[in-house]
C-alpha cells in the first residue's frame, strides 16, 4: 500500500511550539485512558519521563484530566492548555497544573484541546500545589508568561478535597444545591459525599459571603 503524506495543520505540533516550553525533545501521548484508574496508572508510568509531554483532552473530560495530573505529578509542574489552535478562538492559557485545574473549574472548556506538559527534568523535585495563572491569550498568539508563587496544600485538608473545592465552587455559584453538587463531584473523583460535605459547606459559606458583599 502507498502512502501518500499531505502537508496540513497538526493541533499537537502548532500548540507545543506556541507552549513556551521546551522543544528539543517531546513525546506526544494522544489522549490518556478515559476510566480514572487506568488515566492515574498511565500518569505514573510518565512521572520521571524527561522532555516535555503533549496529550490532547476532550473538553468535557479535561478537569478529570487536570485532577489526575495534579494528583499524580503535582500541581507546580508547568503547563500551556492550547484550545481551538488556529481557529477563531485559538487560547493558550499558560500556568502550573493547579493553576489550570483551577482556572478551568470557573469556566467550561470547549473545542479542541491539547495540554503542553512541563517534564520531569523541569519539574521541582518536590512537586507543591501553585496558585492559578494570570496569562491567557484568546484569540489571538500574542502574550508573555506570568510567575506564580508556590504554596502548599491547607492543613487538615486532603489533596482530594482541594480537587473538589473548585469544582464544587463552580457548581454552588452556579446555583445547583450543595447537597447535589457534593453527589455530583463524589460521583466524578470516585469520593464519598460524605468526605466532601465539611469542604461544600465551607464553598457554600464562601458563595454566600462574596454575594452578600456584591450586593
Amino acid at each position: 500500500v502507498r502512502v501518500i503524506p499531505l502537508p496540513g495543520a497538526c493541533a499537537f505540533v502548532s500548540a507545543l511550539v506556541a507552549s513556551g516550553l521546551p522543544t528539543t525533545t517531546f513525546t506526544f501521548y494522544g489522549f490518556l485512558p478515559p476510566k480514572p484508574a487506568a488515566r492515574r496508572a498511565r500518569l505514573s508510568e510518565l512521572r520521571d519521563s524527561r522532555g516535555t509531554l503533549v496529550f490532547y483532552a476532550p473538553p468535557h473530560g479535561l478537569l478529570h484530566v487536570l485532577g489526575d495530573m495534579v494528583e499524580v505529578l503535582g500541581g507546580s509542574r508547568k503547563v500551556c492548555i492550547a484550545r481551538e489552535v488556529t481557529k477563531l478562538h485559538e487560547e493558550f492559557f499558560r500556568s502550573t497544573l493547579q493553576g489550570a485545574l483551577q482556572e478551568f473549574s470557573h469556566r467550561e472548556p470547549r473545542g479542541e484541546i491539547c495540554i503542553v506538559l512541563e517534564g520531569a527534568d523541569g519539574a521541582p523535585q518536590s512537586p507543591i500545589q501553585g496558585p492559578p495563572g494570570v496569562n491567557a491569550e484568546q484569540e489571538g498568539p500574542a502574550g508573555g508568561d506570568a510567575a506564580s508563587t508556590l504554596v502548599g496544600t491547607a492543613p487538615g485538608v486532603s489533596p482530594e478535597q482541594e480537587r473538589a473545592r473548585p469544582m464544587l465552587m463552580r457548581l454552588i455559584a452556579s446555583g445547583v444545591p450543595m447537597s447535589a453538587a457534593a453527589k455530583d463531584v463524589a460521583k466524578q473523583l470516585g469520593m464519598s459525599r460524605k468526605e466532601l460535605y465539611n469542604v461544600a459547606m465551607q464553598v457554600q459559606a464562601q458563595v454566600l459571603s462574596e454575594k452578600r458583599r456584591d450586593d
